[in-house]
Order: structure tokens, then sequence, then C-alpha cells
């Protein structure tokens, strides 16, 4: 899903109003640290196991044929294949010819720095994904409506801005539906609505289920942003680590979430504990609703963040 990040000071807003490219990185408020290692050296080190794994045998398609203009079967579709919840992204890709709609009604993120209260609703995040082959999918975001909200005295100040309008594709190198060792490789630009920098992202989903319950994730992700301070570029890089386990209709998911950006100014570090649920329907298997909290494991990242959204397939 794309977020907001949270931030630490009004001066930020109009950082907030192009905000960059990584999801993840939206949803944490920034602190400037001391530079420590690069992102660059873990990421390439996720790359290296993403194509070492892939270059493995894949269980064969037997419906590699479908595409934008010939639809998969209902009686044939995948099980769903939903982005949300989580900061992980799925492998899994939407069955030719059908759209997948994400829908996160709020994403309320809390922060307390040295006193200073800070409050960001994500309002209405929406992510179309579409199935254009059995092996590639593209998708579009948007987020139309962030609320900052900021007290540090007697009367709060607050501002709302438009989100970023994100594009991509994402290619399956293995498994597009999923089950067992899946592999997929996703590019994505965000172009912020008020002219600034873009922002490119390239992450390798990865995932492997053990039997019908267990499911670990294991998402590299690396990003080129934009400076806050000034017009030039600089990298990010963030790892998450899932587990989920289904049980009856539920998905429960714990995950682990950790992310530098590069900041000329300073390295900026982030950390999360992460839990969901996710609710799909008993007779409905379009359809799933997702909740989840997410918390900050450094003083660089937002206490808390909460959000609830539903996921629809067509």
């Amino acid at each position: 899903m794309v977020c907001w990040r949270a931030v630490s000071s009004r001066v930020e807003i109009e950082a907030i109003r192009s905000a960059s490219a990584i999801r993840q990185f939206h949803r944490c408020r920034a602190q400037a640290e001391p530079p420590g290692l690069t992102v660059r050296g873990g990421w390439l080190a996720g790359l290296a196991l993403v194509l070492a794994l892939s270059a493995a045998p894949a269980r064969a398609l037997d419906d590699e044929h479908h595409s934008l203009f010939d639809p998969v079967p209902e009686d044939e579709l995948r099980p769903l294949c939903a982005d949300n919840p989580g900061f992980g992204l799925p492998p899994c890709i939407v069955d030719a010819g059908h759209v997948m709609f994400e829908f996160t009604a709020v994403t309320a993120t809390f922060a307390n720095i040295g006193g200073v209260r800070t409050q960001n609703y994500a309002i209405g995040d929406v992510l179309l994904r579409v199935g254009l082959t059995e092996t590639l999918e593209t998708f579009a975001s948007w987020t139309p409506l962030n609320i900052y909200t900021e007290k540090s005295g007697a009367s709060p100040q607050s501002d709302s801005a438009t989100g970023s309008i994100g594009f991509g594709f994402k290619q399956s190198l293995r498994n597009p539906d999923g089950e067992g060792l899946s592999i997929a490789a996703e590019l994505a630009i965000e172009i912020p609505t008020n002219g600034e920098n873009i922002a490119w992202t390239l992450a390798l989903p990865v995932s492997q289920a053990f039997g019908d319950d267990w499911t670990l994730g294991f998402t590299p992700e690396l990003a080129l942003l934009p400076n806050t301070l000034d017009g030039g570029q600089h990298l990010g890089g963030s790892m998450a680590v899932s587990l989920s386990r289904a049980i009856a209709d539920f998905n429960l998911g714990a995950e682990i979430y950790v992310a530098k950006d590069d900041e000329p100014t300073g390295a900026i570090r982030y950390a999360t504990a992460n839990f969901s649920v996710s609710w799909q329907p008993p007779k409905n298997e379009n359809l799933s609703f997702d909740i989840g909290a997410d918390f900050g494991l450094n003083a660089a990242t937002a206490d808390v963040e909460i959000y609830c959204g539903l996921s629809r397939r067509f």
C-alpha cells in the first residue's frame, strides 16, 4: 500500500507533498542519524540469493496462454493474491485479464518526539493491479488525502496534502501463483503531484509456502529517492521478513521491517514490528478484509501505526 511518512516537524510538510517512492518509507518519521553501512551491501546480498533461488526449476503452468484480452476463467482462478497487509510485497501475480482493487480506508500514524506530538492520517489509499499475462502484472496507486497535525504547545498546527501517483510492473520469476517457492521482480515509479523529483524502486519479493498453513516472506528493496532539502537524489533500501499462518478463513501475519534512507544530511534508519490479520469470507474467494498495527523499534520510526482495508478481485 502507498502510505505517507509521518514527519518530525511542520517544516517537512513540503517534503510530504513530494513523498518519495519507497512505500514503506512513507510510514516513518525522519530523524537524521550518523552514516553507517550503506544499503547496497545488504540489498545486493538479497539480490544474489533471489537470483540463485530463481535458477532452480519451477513448477510448470498449465494456463500460460491467458492474457489481458483472454482472461483466466472464473473456475481456474488462483488463490487471492493481495498486496495488503504488511510492508513486504507478495511475489504472486494477479490472474491474467483480472483486476485487483485494494483500498485502505485510513492509515493513522502517531509519534512523540521530545514532547512534540504528531498525528498523520492517510485517507482512501487505492492500489489497482491488473494481470497482463500469467506472469506479468501492472499497477497504479494513489493516496488522495493526507492530514498532518503537530502539537507542541497550546494550539496544534495542521496541514493536508495529496499523495504521489505510482505506477509499475511486477514480473514473476518463479511460481506466479505463490505456491511453493515463489519469486518476482517489481519495478515502480512514483510521481509527486507537486512536480518535484520522481522516485524509483526495485523490489525482489520471495515467499516460501510450507503446506497449506505457513508462509515465509522476504522482500529486499532498493530505491532512488529525492533529497529532502534540494533537487538531488540518493539511495535508500529496505528489507521485510514476514511469517504468516492461515487458520480457517483468517490469515495471521507477523513481520520485521528495517530500512535505511541515505539522505545527504545524514542517514535515516527505520525499524518496525508489524502484526496483521486478514479475513476472507468463506463463500467469496475474491474478497478479503485486513487490519494491522505497526510498532516503531527505534527513535527514527513512528511510535504506532494502525490501518484497515479490503481487497477485491474482479
